[in-house]
């Protein structure tokens, strides 16, 4: 058996009788909000100190990889196939000035294509969807953008490598010149009527009537002198102001969208 030391019993008697001593604190309002205050503070913190920071270039190629499952695989193959019919419609017209070539007159139109159609009623389908879920609506177009237009240059500067290398004749970095700039600015433009417009088929005639316009000033001048008036923006000093274009005519339609997402989302 267990023998109780003298002092063991005290130190019982004296805790048993702080026990029977002791009396709940009286629990009021205000000592609760203290309470609920102290405890919010301290567990922010440590969600700020111990959370590890998202990579955002992870983050931003996830959400443009995503965007290929909305846009599908039809737009990329009538990409590249149109482009593989504009280099070698290229090749077979060797004798044609660096840029008058083909290739030079479809890339262009071939982005402008693809960007009309990733904010209309393409999108139609999940647009509820995309309202429901925590990304921005504009990122969801800048990144389909993005991805868009990506594509399309990547491929663009393949097919040119390409060329260049077949045909001696043709110098890479001018050919790659003469299609970027275009590109570029008719892919805004149909972006920012997209947006504004709903409707791809408004967004390609008019995309389609500038680009036509550009052409004939900067190629057939001599035949329609009456186009000599207008300013030749295919050349390249006016490649730095078609550059500030397209980023004004990008952020016109992101802020737009910012503004259809507001309404949306309070009119729900």
């Amino acid at each position: 058996m267990n023998e109780h030391k003298p002092q063991d019993i005290e130190a019982d008697e004296a805790l048993l009788h702080q026990l029977e001593s002791w009396q709940a604190p009286s629990v009021t309002s205000e000592s609760t909000a203290r309470l609920i205050l102290r405890l919010n503070a301290e567990f922010t913190s440590k969600m700020v100190t111990h959370r590890p920071q998202p990579n955002v270039l992870r983050r931003a190629f996830w959400l443009i990889w995503i965007q290929t499952r909305v846009i599908g695989q039809t737009l990329w193959i009538a990409s590249a196939l149109v482009l593989l019919l504009g280099a070698g419609v290229t090749l077979a017209l060797r004798e044609v000035s660096l840029g008058a070539l083909p290739f030079v007159l479809i890339a262009p139109i071939v982005g402008m294509t693809g960007i009309t159609f990733i904010y209309s009623a393409f999108s139609e389908p999940i647009t509820e969807l995309e309202l429901a879920a925590p990304i921005s609506p504009r990122l969801l177009a800048l990144s389909r953008l993005t991805l868009v237009f990506g594509f399309n240059l990547v491929f663009s500067v393949l097919c040119s490598i390409g060329l260049a290398l077949i045909d001696s004749q043709i110098t890479l970095i001018p050919l790659i010149e003469a299609w970027l700039t275009p590109m570029a600015l008719l892919s805004a433009l149909s972006f920012f009527l997209s947006v504004f417009a709903l409707d791809p088929l408004i967004s390609i005639a008019i995309s389609l009537t500038l680009w036509a316009i550009l052409c004939l000033r900067h190629y057939l001048t001599d035949r329609l002198p009456f186009l000599t008036g207008l300013p030749n923006l295919l050349e390249v000093q006016w490649h730095g102001v078609i550059w500030l274009i397209v980023i004004a005519l990008v952020g016109l339609a992101l802020s737009w969208i910012g503004r259809e997402e507001h309404w949306l989302r309070s009119a729900r």
